[in-house]
């Protein structure tokens, strides 16, 4: 199947090349016309994008798609419940794509996600320790509900908890909290990291090849274009 789509594009490819002779015909004339406008419109609008505005049009669609995939796999769910390996290849679509919406958010907005709930995450971090303040300076009892699961450490970590001092306490939870975030933040970079390369590559490769074919020749870059499509035909029938 693949073999024949290949060797129909280059075919068409080759009427195009013809040039003169088959545009005689105004209906194709009217229609490769309008073939090479679209494509010189297209063309200028991949030349003057950036990848950021590139990479958030993707996180739209990502969006979009992973709404009605999930739309999808509850009608899956309730009108066709034995249908597993189509709820399985449909469940998988809509992790990747999730994904994909993910990574370019967290890339782009992660700093201001950080900035907006700084509030949070500082009393998620120093809650522990100032509760451990408070109990040093104002007798308050908050760290004795911390202290007793750190009896359970000396045996784990052969390490004495007794008697410590309602600052340690407090100390030791805002510690294992600031390990958390930051194993949050390292492990959420490195799992949607990929993901992001990917779709950077759809939106940077497409921008870049426009800005070839402008710089061979801005008025005929439809032209230039199939000449590129039907050489990487003739090189994939190659190898099949």
């Amino acid at each position: 199947m693949l073999k024949i789509v290949l060797t129909c594009i280059a075919f068409f490819c080759g009427i195009y090349f013809i040039g003169e002779k088959i545009r005689r015909n105004p209906k194709i004339d009217a229609f490769l016309g309008v073939l090479e406008g679209s494509y010189t419109r297209i063309n200028q609008h991949l030349e003057n994008s950036s990848v950021r505005s590139g990479l958030m049009l993707l996180r739209k669609l990502y969006g979009w798609i992973t709404l009605i995939l999930s739309s999808v796999l509850f009608f899956i769910m309730f009108v066709f419940p034995g249908s597993t390996g189509i709820f399985l290849g449909v469940s998988q679509l809509f992790f990747l794509t999730f994904m994909g919406w993910f990574s370019i958010k967290w890339a782009i907005d992660h700093k201001a996600t950080l900035t907006e709930h700084w509030k949070t995450h500082s009393l998620m971090i120093f809650g522990p320790l100032l509760m451990g303040v408070l109990d040093t300076f104002m007798g308050t009892p908050f760290t004795q509900a911390l202290a007793q699961p750190l009896e359970h450490l000396p045996g784990a970590l052969h390490v004495s908890v007794l008697g410590l001092p309602p600052l340690a306490v407090g100390a030791v939870y805002s510690g294992f909290c600031l390990v958390f975030f930051l194993l949050y933040y390292f492990m959420t970079w490195i799992i949607t990291t990929p993901v992001l390369i990917a779709s950077v590559l759809v939106i940077a490769l497409p921008i870049q090849f426009a800005r070839l074919l402008t710089s061979i020749d801005r008025e005929n870059t439809f032209l230039w274009f199939v000449i590129c499509v039907a050489g990487v035909c003739a090189i994939w029938l190659t190898q099949l």
